[in-house]
C-alpha cells in the first residue's frame, strides 16, 4: 500500500514538472536560427544530422568566461534570422539561455534525428544561406527543435 501510496505522490509531483515545461515551450514563439555547418552521422542506432548553430559562435564571441547559466539576448534580423547580440539585461525582449563551461557557451542542441527511410537524401546536402534551425524558443528561454533544414529543404518532411 505505501508503495502505490509513493507511485502516485511521485505521478503528480512529475507529471506536473513535464505539464509545465512542456507548456513552457509551446507557449514560446518559433524562431530561426542560423546554422553554419552540419555532419550526418549515424550514433548508435539512430540517424542524426549534427551541426553548429551561428549563436554559439556569436555567444562564444561575447568573451564569457564564467561557468553556468548564461541568459543571451537574441534579435531577427532583415531575413528573419535570429541572432545572439549581447548578454541579457532588462531591455532584452527575448531571451535564448545557454551553459557556459570552460569559456565555451552550449544551448542544448545541435543534433536532429532523420528518419533512416530519408538517410540517403540528408548525405547530399551542403550548408549554404538557406540551412537553418527551426525551433520553439519558450518563455523559460530554452529551444525545442520543430526541424532542420538543409539547403531549403525541411529534414523533417515537414
Amino acid at each position: 500500500m505505501k508503495f502505490l501510496i509513493l507511485a502516485a505522490v511521485d505521478l503528480v509531483i512529475f507529471g506536473g514538472w513535464i505539464a509545465q515545461n512542456e507548456w513552457a515551450q509551446r507557449a514560446g514563439v518559433e524562431v530561426i536560427l542560423p546554422v553554419e555547418g552540419y555532419d550526418p552521422r549515424d550514433l548508435l542506432s539512430g540517424h542524426y544530422v549534427r551541426f553548429r548553430l551561428v549563436a554559439v559562435a556569436q555567444a562564444n564571441a561575447l568573451g564569457i568566461t564564467e561557468d553556468g547559466e548564461t541568459r543571451f539576448c537574441i534579435e531577427p534580423n532583415a531575413l528573419g534570422r535570429w541572432n545572439v547580440t549581447r548578454v541579457a539585461g532588462k531591455t532584452c525582449a527575448k531571451v535564448l539561455v545557454g551553459t557556459v563551461k570552460k569559456g565555451r557557451v552550449d544551448f542544448g542542441v545541435d543534433r536532429f534525428f532523420v528518419d533512416e527511410r530519408r538517410q540517403n537524401e540528408v548525405v547530399g546536402f551542403r550548408a549554404d544561406d538557406s540551412t537553418f534551425l527551426r525551433a520553439r524558443l519558450g518563455s523559460d528561454g530554452h529551444l525545442q527543435i520543430v526541424d532542420l533544414v538543409v539547403s531549403g529543404r525541411s529534414l523533417s518532411g515537414r
